[in-house]
């Protein structure tokens, strides 16, 4: 506790930073005695282990991250994400990872709602995503659903996740509203996609900090990005790589209704990893659009 006192902070911040001293290789080791976790210093005065490996001893892992295109809302741009998958044939990535929110679906119980839709049902929107998506030959898209995908799911027990993956198979469909995902088979580098609900806090960090905070040790991912709030912003804590994914749509006439922000971009990210999946180094290039970019009547120029 005068450790504690000393430093300022709380015990799980400091354990947490204990675990990433633990990680890269420090000469420490934490023990339980009498139902109380105490930190012993090792008595070993020389200590080999390579605490920073060499950047060609670590495997390169590439991704584009893309979230909340909530297509068949009037408001869609399908123009950047085919811009943002041009890019990343460009730049040789074969990875895309969607966040959810694939489209707006339909919510009941939002009268207005309908009349921001162009397509209306699972069927119809489930059909328009696989048709419009891009596809480039080589990229795969790893997904989840969102908040919105959900209400087809409310309204009428349809997964359209499981649709969309069945009508492209390009496009493949890991979880509702969270999934872990693995860049390579039994690749040990767990990578969390997860879509929450609720409102956006005055501070970017709070959601994500908050969220992190309740992992336990041990079964934390190496990163999390997080979907549905269509902010942009990034943060490491108890060695959890964490990034809050900016959206793909303009406003919709609800966000504007609510004075939600709106931030519209995607992340390029360059991931190099060990032997343990532990991320030594993570790179991370955003794609920014602005209001200049928002193309009225997207919808009707695809």
């Amino acid at each position: 506790s005068k450790v504690l006192k000393d430093l300022n902070t709380s015990e799980l911040k400091f354990g947490g930073l204990l675990e990433e001293f633990l990680l890269k290789g420090y000469d420490i080791n934490l023990v339980e005695q009498d139902g109380k976790k105490i930190i012993v210093k090792k008595k070993n005065k020389v200590n080999n282990k390579e605490i920073k490996p060499e950047l060609e001893n670590l495997t390169k892992i590439s991704e584009t991250w893309i979230s909340d295109s909530h297509l068949c809302n009037e408001a869609q741009q399908l123009h950047m994400i085919n811009e943002i998958y041009k890019e990343t044939a460009t730049r040789g990535i074969n990875t895309v990872l969607h966040f959810g929110d694939l489209t707006d679906g339909d919510y009941q119980n939002r009268p207005d709602h309908r009349y921001e839709l162009f397509r209306l049902g699972a069927t119809r929107q489930a059909e328009y995503f696989a048709e419009y998506w891009p596809y480039i030959e080589g990229i795969t898209t790893y997904m989840i659903t969102g908040n919105h995908d959900k209400t087809h799911e409310k309204n009428g027990g349809v997964d359209i996740g499981k649709m969309i993956s069945r009508l492209r198979p390009d496009i493949k469909y890991i979880g509702s509203e969270r999934a872990i995902f693995r860049p390579e088979e039994n690749s040990r580098t767990t990578i969390e996609m997860y879509h929450p609900g609720g409102g956006c806090a005055s501070s970017l960090s709070y959601r994500a900090q908050k969220y992190i905070e309740k992992l336990e040790p041990g079964c934390k991912p190496n990163a999390v990005g997080f979907g549905h709030y269509h902010q942009s912003h990034f943060l490491s804590y108890r060695n959890v790589i964490a990034l809050l994914l900016p959206c793909t749509t303009a406003k919709s006439p609800f966000a504007i209704r609510q004075g939600l922000e709106n931030t519209m971009g995607a992340y390029f990210i360059n991931m190099y990893v060990n032997s343990r999946g532990e991320i030594e180094m993570f790179e991370f290039e955003e794609k920014r659009f602005t209001m200049k970019d928002v193309k009225n009547n997207d919808f009707l120029k695809v």
